[in-house]
C-alpha cells in the first residue's frame, strides 16, 4: 500500500488525483437517460406487436 501523505510537511497537505471526489459528466448522463428510453420505447413496441 502507496502511503498517501508520504514525507511531506503534514500542516500542507493537498488533496490530488483520484482522492478528490469528481461529479459524473452531464455527458454521461444524458447518454445513460437515452439509452434507458429508447429500450423502454423499443419493449413497448414489441409488446404491442405480440398482442395484435
Amino acid at each position: 500500500m502507496i502511503n498517501a501523505y508520504g514525507k511531506a510537511d503534514q500542516r500542507k497537505f493537498f488533496m490530488t488525483g483520484s482522492e478528490s471526489p469528481r461529479t459524473v459528466p452531464s455527458w454521461i448522463w444524458v447518454l445513460l437517460i437515452s439509452i434507458i428510453g429508447w429500450m423502454a420505447w423499443f419493449k413497448i413496441k414489441s409488446l404491442n406487436m405480440e398482442t395484435r
